[in-house]
């Protein structure tokens, strides 16, 4: 084979590999503001409670501006908000993490709910329910406002309709039958919502469990491959995503579940047709 044809198509080859480097890498940095509506009667449209939810924030891959994420979230002005988990990616990381929600809570003067993802059990607390304590309290110590929900619930109430929210601990990381111990969440007279990581967690429970359940963990693939094969190559323990609830709103065995494509990235700071995002849901 001729040598300057081998040449030219290494160079075709690295070039064609930088470029779309480049572009997973500014991918990476889009953010978008995803509304969806989860209402059980007319009656909610008229007074809807609106919520924002931010999953996996994975403080050390995130490369959007933190001022940017709590500007636009203050702009969409919510009732509450809640966190679903992996502040974290690598270990060391906690006080990063804890410097980003300090950040986060000069935007907002709602309430905040967190649980904690597989990240945070195994890279910040490496299972230490005393770490995760500490931890904790440091969080909390953060704003009156902000609240950790790890397998607890709290019944609240916003716009004069009553809320319960359950927060669930990633029931692969953490103590699975204590979470499981708290559901189903449904209670008369609540919308009941559960919040948790990793979906997954809903193949252990009840059918119909809450009214709406909320979470993060896929990433929405993150990098995509044709045919969404990055999950059943890559990503084959994720049940729900190989049963195709990949990204978005679905009901999922009689519960409404909205799965978030998250804030940051694992391994890499990239995306590849996929977007972080900040989700509002009304109900």
């Amino acid at each position: 084979m001729d040598l300057t044809f081998i040449l030219i198509f290494i160079t075709a080859v690295i070039l064609a590999g930088a470029f779309l480097l480049i572009e997973m890498l500014r991918q990476a940095k889009k953010l978008k503001i995803e509304h969806q509506d989860f209402f059980m009667s007319e009656n909610d449209k008229e007074n809807p409670v609106k919520i924002v939810l931010l999953t996996d924030i994975h403080v050390s891959r995130l490369p959007i501006n933190w001022d940017y994420i709590g500007t636009m979230v203050s702009k969409e002005n919510p009732d509450v908000i809640m966190l679903a988990g992996d502040y974290v990616y690598d270990p060391g990381e906690g006080p990063l993490a804890l410097e980003f929600l300090q950040c986060f809570a000069n935007f907002t003067d709602c309430p905040v709910y967190l649980t904690y993802g597989n990240h945070d059990n195994k890279k910040t607390f490496g299972y230490s329910e005393e770490k995760k304590a500490a931890f904790t309290k440091e969080v909390e110590s953060i704003s009156p406002r902000f609240h950790v929900l790890d397998n607890e619930s709290v019944e609240t109430e916003f716009r004069g309709r009553k809320i319960r929210i359950c927060g669930a601990g990633d029931y692969r990381t953490s103590d699975k039958e204590t979470a499981l111990r708290n559901m189903p969440v449904k209670k008369d007279g609540y919308y009941s919502i559960l919040l948790s990581h990793n979906p997954d967690i809903l193949t252990y429970l009840p059918d119909g469990c809450a009214d709406l359940g909320l979470f993060g963990h896929y990433h929405n693939g993150q990098v995509r491959l044709p045919f969404r094969t990055e999950f059943s190559i890559l990503r084959r323990r994720d049940l729900l995503a190989n049963k195709g609830y990949i990204y978005g709103k679905y009901d999922y065995r009689g519960t409404p579940i909205y799965i978030s494509s998250g804030l940051g990235n694992a391994n890499m700071p990239i995306r590849f047709m996929t977007e972080a995002e900040i989700a509002v849901i009304r109900i």
